[in-house]
């Protein structure tokens, strides 16, 4: 069973998706992080789930932006915390897949643009980050460009 769970910072407001973990709830607790499912209540030692870090993966659902016709992205603009290189990969119409590498420039909260390849176009859109070491995600900025049928 996949389970997905959602952790929201009451004090920036940042919002977390985990998936494919066991756990279906989670709280951090005395700067420690206790996951619970319906076998009890577990606090992280280490790496869990394959050897890949709870907080290492960040994806948001297929969206078509609301927009039916396809569309391309000249840029993405993350608000992110984050000490260590993250990965940013970007699915369109599950076909065309492109990975960009983000490098932050300090180790603090931080706003980066991405420069997105001009040759994804399509209708649906999904975004995963992923990194070696925990990380948060305040926002995610896209401005699509929508594209007529014919100039496709």
């Amino acid at each position: 069973m996949q389970c997905v769970t959602f952790d929201l910072n009451l004090k920036n407001k940042a919002f977390s998706q985990y998936i494919n973990h066991t756990f279906n709830s989670m709280v951090k607790f005395n700067q420690e992080f206790l996951y619970a499912n319906n076998y009890g209540l577990f606090k992280e030692y280490g790496s869990i789930d394959n050897a890949t870090n709870i907080a290492s993966q960040f994806e948001l659902i297929k969206t078509d932006f609301g927009i039916k016709n396809p569309k391309r992205i000249h840029a993405v603009y993350l608000g992110i915390d984050t000490s260590v290189t993250l990965t940013l990969t970007i699915t369109v119409d599950d076909t065309l897949t492109d990975t960009y590498t983000i490098t932050p420039s300090k180790t603090a909260q931080q706003r980066i643009r991405v420069r997105i390849n001009r040759t994804l176009i399509g209708r649906y859109w999904s975004f995963k980050i992923s990194g070696s070491a925990p990380f948060s995600v305040d926002s995610i900025d896209v401005l699509p460009v929508v594209l007529s049928e014919g100039n496709v």
